[in-house]
């Protein structure tokens, strides 16, 4: 009588296998009734097979018990074959990963190239309209010396720099 109190306390599951109700103690009283329902499929199945009627009771559980075996054996095997594509996808993963990184880094650093490559025609354009606001100035002034300055001379002189710029350089 202790045995089935102690049963009770164990959260026990009574269900039916092969025509014969068996109480089974455990925790998941719903995996229990999945696990004895599916034992009952492959009863079934096993009995359907030709010439099961007339093995003995122990050729009888021996079959079910091969089959109960290879089907574990089919299992594990898709499973390692699971977990072999899984760990060759993750590596995949991680490559695509890095190579996101890689790309992000790239893409930052042309941003930034194009950052200061605008910066450098900004000023390149304010130099351009300084250098041209001085050429288009009227030609009789003069200069220091006494000559009077054309336009033609400091266009030639904006033509002259913007040439020397070849080099990257700001005057």
């Amino acid at each position: 009588m202790a045995d089935t109190q102690e049963i009770k306390k164990d959260k026990s599951t009574e269900v039916l296998i092969n025509g014969s109700v068996y109480r089974i103690g455990g925790a998941d009283s719903a995996h229990i009734i999945e696990v004895a329902s599916y034992l009952n499929d492959l009863i079934k199945r096993v009995q359907g097979i030709k010439g099961y009627g007339r093995l003995d009771t122990a050729q009888k559980e021996l079959l079910i018990n091969l089959n109960l075996t290879d089907e574990y054996f089919k299992a594990r095997n898709s499973s390692e074959k699971y977990k072999s594509e899984s760990e060759k996808l993750e590596k995949e993963l991680y490559a695509v990963r890095h190579e996101l990184v890689n790309v992000k880094l790239k893409l930052e650093n042309a941003v930034n190239a194009q950052a200061d490559a605008e910066k450098r025609c900004g000023e390149w354009e304010n130099r351009c309209k300084e250098l041209m606001e001085t050429a288009e100035k009227p030609a009789a002034a003069k200069t220091a010396s006494g000559k009077n300055a054309s336009g033609k001379e400091t266009r030639g002189k904006l033509d002259t720099a913007v040439k020397g710029n070849s080099a990257g350089t700001i005057f």
